[in-house]
């Protein structure tokens, strides 16, 4: 059996046999797409390509000598007796109102070169009008027979025009060269034309799916041959003249010694680029007289101008075809195609395999638009093939570069050079196609190593992924999509912990179309049990950002119950609480406001009722937040303390208490406040310690009513409370001898030394403190428990040693005896520094520092004084004294 199939494939034709294998493949092709999805096309000639849109039907006109035809420009018409006319057409020419009609006419017209018996080759036209649909004539010259009894046969210059108009852009039109399949025409005779009447031609599908006599390694067996440089120069060439406007375009001729050559020149050329934008080259592989054929003119819409005489150069100039070949046969057209300095075109030299002009090929794209292989054939007729771009042009080298970079790995690695290839491709109309399919697969494989690298320029792939998703309508690519988009969220909210992050890429996903499906998977309460334990781990702001999602997809969905909401609300106010963070837990309060018909201050109020002390007071503060009126004044806040005590909350009065204060501005307010705390019965010693210490938080020093609160507070304080602020302040209003507390002051002062005094450093509190205190006159034992209080504070000390300095004289020198004592006895080190600072301050010399010496009273003061003296000499001479009270000290001197 096998050896008989072999034998009889042996006598097959080589159409024959591709015939026999396009039928085998379509065969496994229908299994594939049934079975696997598949959606291929088996060219004709053996290569297999993507199935393109498949629908496009083509009109067709058939021009001869008959002997009854049709007139286009007059709403088809009949046209009796003999001679050249349109013998008939697809009605949709005339009605469609698409084709302009002279041009067409004008064009099938026309009788191109040949001499019988040895030039008798067909010749293919193909123009794209400014207007219309692209037109493919195939010339087809008659053999004429006298001995024929059919009265137009035996006439000479016979020809068959065979014209179809539509859209070419799923194919390389070059695919139709040779197909006996699709024209047709010719193989009718011309007796039928003469004889038969003519009937209206249906449209053509088949044309969209030539049989491809010209295989890519035939293509690839031509070029090779030495040719590889003139087709890099002819495809530049063409890249310039497209960039130029139509008017100010060249052409190119190809000479060589064949039509086949020809036309596999043109196939090579248009095998450059996409099939779509192949279908914007015209060409034609014969054009009688072409230097005066090739032009003709438009009107500003672009339609043909039928020019006679003097008026032939009005309009713009346009080419029928970029592309002519010169067949060396036809010798004078031969003599035609020599170039001049003005010129309209450029010689491509076939017989000498070289192009007889200079183009620039140093982009790679020319070398893979040679090499004819797998690689190119992705390239120009997938990759290219699915944007939108029409026409030659140097786009063509980025998008070399775009998909280079794609081929080299099987899966992009770079968010930023994935990025920059995506917004390459982004200039353009995507068409859905397999490659499309590859490639959205292979980005999204890579998306989560994208999101990774970096958030934000992943959201671009994403974007992009989105829009070419929608496009292919295709659900498995979809759901892959949406399954990578899940897992990455689903890192996001419960691994990554970044706040930031979620919520940049959940207003992503919220204008896209995978919305639903994300808002559907994080309320799902298998979704929350399956991550319960990355929850538990979530700090304030990535549980505030999970919150937020979370009630976003709520009110997307408006399918929700409070007890819901409120677990939702509870779970990330209690992470905020945990982590202190008020602010993402005010940000969780905002989103729930945003829902109609929830009461926010119920909601809270309600979770408050069951939560523990700490938590519930941190509740209390967010519901004040909510609504400040409750706290603004008292009355207000009596009855929501009422409320609280309905519900045995008592707990939450201090929490309330404490917000309170912040909006009390008169010292009456804060007093009344303050005699008011006794009469709260829940309220006990330390309830009123965390009370005090809050109203403590808000004095200002500065502010002369915080002196009276001041002396409220530690005066009404529980002794635990610890009040600093007040402490300080109160240091000074005792020195004023209110209710006689002066002379007390030393037992005051050892109380507010439990509270932080002396503590706060600011320079007019220390001097006005430290005057008030020398003014007092006081005894030795006072004064030494000031200089020991105030002894481990440097900015303290120093105001004190220079008010003793600035008060010492001959006549009043206790003060300075008593610190020295306190200085030689203790050996302070910042005492010890202030005095050599202070000294070196006076910027006074050696008898100047021995008066002071003088006035100490026991040798071992002295002693101390003259070892301070020679310190304080040294940072003198070195010129470091700080700033301070030299002209002052200078003034205590000169009282020696």
């Amino acid at each position: 059996m096998y050896q008989y199939i072999c034998k009889g494939l042996l006598k097959l034709s080589r159409k024959e046999i591709n015939a026999a294998l396009f039928t085998w493949a379509n065969g496994l092709l229908v299994f594939l797409e049934k079975t696997m999805h598949v959606d291929l096309v088996v060219k004709k000639n053996g290569a297999i390509r993507w199935g393109g849109n498949g629908n496009h039907m083509f009109s067709e006109l058939i021009y001869t000598r008959c002997g009854q035809g049709i007139d286009i420009l007059k709403s088809g018409e009949p046209i009796y007796g003999d001679g050249f006319k349109v013998y008939s057409c697809t009605p949709s020419i005339i009605e469609g109102g698409k084709t302009d009609l002279p041009f067409l006419l004008d064009t099938v017209k026309a009788k191109q070169s040949y001499m019988p018996p040895d030039f008798m080759d067909d010749a293919y036209i193909y123009l794209a009008p400014d207007m219309g649909d692209p037109i493919m004539v195939n010339f087809h010259p008659i053999i004429n027979d006298a001995a024929s009894s059919v009265d137009c046969q035996g006439r000479g210059d016979n020809f068959i025009n065979q014209v179809f108009i539509g859209d070419f852009s799923d194919f390389y039109p070059f695919e139709l060269f040779d197909d006996s399949t699709i024209w047709d025409a010719k193989f009718r005779g011309q007796a039928f034309y003469c004889e038969e009447t003519p009937k209206d031609l249906p449209a053509r599908g088949d044309v969209g799916d030539p049989v491809g006599q010209i295989a890519i390694n035939d293509i690839r067996e031509f070029i090779f041959d030495g040719r590889r440089d003139a087709l890099m120069k002819a495809v530049s060439f063409l890249i310039t003249q497209y960039g130029l406007p139509p008017d100010k375009r060249k052409y190119l001729v190809i000479r060589d010694d064949s039509s086949k050559n020809i036309e596999l020149w043109i196939s090579a050329i248009e095998y450059a680029f996409s099939p779509r934008m192949a279908a914007s080259i015209s060409f034609a592989t014969r054009l009688d007289n072409f230097p005066k054929a090739n032009i003709y003119r438009v009107d500003k819409e672009g339609f043909y101008i039928q020019h006679k005489g003097f008026f032939g150069r009005k309009g713009e100039r346009r080419f029928r075809a970029m592309i002519v070949g010169v067949d060396r046969r036809d010798r004078k057209n031969t003599k035609m195609a020599r170039t001049e300095a003005k010129s309209s075109f450029v010689v491509l030299d076939g017989v000498e395999k070289k192009a007889v002009f200079d183009a620039a090929v140093e982009h790679p794209y020319y070398r893979l638009i040679t090499s004819f292989n797998e690689t190119h054939q992705r390239f120009c007729r997938d990759f290219l093939q699915m944007l939108d771009i029409s026409k030659p042009a140097p786009d063509v080298y980025n998008l070399h570069d775009v998909f280079m970079a794609l081929a080299r790995a099987p899966l992009p690695t770079n968010v930023h050079t994935t990025l920059n290839m995506l917004a390459t491709l982004e200039k353009y109309q995507l068409f859905a196609c397999p490659t499309l399919r590859k490639m959205c697969n292979t980005i999204v494989d890579g998306l989560p190593s994208f999101l990774r690298q970096d958030f934000s320029s992943a959201l671009g792939i994403v974007k992009w992924l989105k829009k070419a998703v929608q496009l292919l309508e295709d659900p498995a690519v979809s759901e892959k999509l949406s399954k990578t988009l899940r897992n990455v969220f689903v890192d996001l909210i419960f691994r990554r912990r970044d706040a930031g992050e979620t919520l940049e890429f959940w207003e992503n996903v919220k204008n896209s179309e995978f919305v639903s499906l994300m808002a559907s998977f994080i309320r799902n309460p298998e979704t929350l049990e399956e991550y319960s334990m990355y929850m538990e781990r979530l700090e304030g702001p990535e549980a505030a950002a999970f919150v937020q999602v979370y009630i976003d997809s709520a009110v997307y969905e408006g399918d929700y119950s409070r007890q819901d909401l409120k677990m939702i609300v509870d779970y990330g106010l209690s992470r905020c609480h945990n982590g202190k963070d008020l602010a993402s837990a005010r940000k969780i309060i905002n989103a729930t406001a945003r829902i109609k018909g929830v009461q926010v201050g119920e909601m809270l109020f309600s979770i408050a009722k069951d939560a523990k002390k700490e938590y519930g007071k941190f509740i209390i503060e967010l519901i004040i937040d909510v609504d400040e009126t409750i706290v603004a004044e008292e009355e207000s806040m009596r009855a929501f303390l009422e409320k609280l005590r309905e519900e045995k909350m008592e707990f939450l009065f201090v929490s309330v208490l404490k917000c309170r204060i912040g909006y009390m501005t008169k010292t009456r307010e804060i007093e009344s406040f303050i005699d008011q705390l006794k009469k709260i019965r829940p309220l006990n010693t330390q309830d009123l310690r965390e009370i005090f210490e809050a109203v403590d938080k808000n004095l200002v020093m500065e502010e002369r009513s915080s002196r009276d609160i001041a002396w409220i507070i530690q005066e009404q304080k529980p002794e635990s409370a610890r009040c600093p602020i007040s402490a300080h302040l109160y240091a000074l209003e005792v020195l004023k001898d209110r209710e006689g507390r002066k002379k007390e002051f030393v037992n005051i002062y050892n109380t507010l030394i439990l509270q932080g005094f002396p503590s706060i450093i600011k320079g007019d509190y220390i001097q006005n403190l430290t005057q008030m205190l020398l003014e007092l006159r006081l005894e030795h034992k006072e004064l030494e428990y000031i200089i020991q209080l105030f002894s481990h504070i440097p900015e303290y000390t120093t105001e004190l040693v220079r008010g003793i300095l600035s008060r010492t004289s001959p006549e009043h020198n206790d003060e300075w005896n008593i610190l020295i004592a306190f200085a030689a006895k203790r050996q302070s080190r910042d005492v010890d520094k202030a005095i050599i600072q202070e000294c070196a301050n006076l910027k006074k010399g050696k008898k100047d520092l021995l008066r002071l010496a003088e006035m100490l009273g026991t040798r071992m003061t002295r002693d101390y004084f003259n070892c301070i003296a020679d310190k304080a000499r040294d940072m003198i001479h070195a010129g470091n004294p700080q700033k301070g009270a030299g002209g002052l000290f200078g003034k205590i001197l000169s009282k020696f």
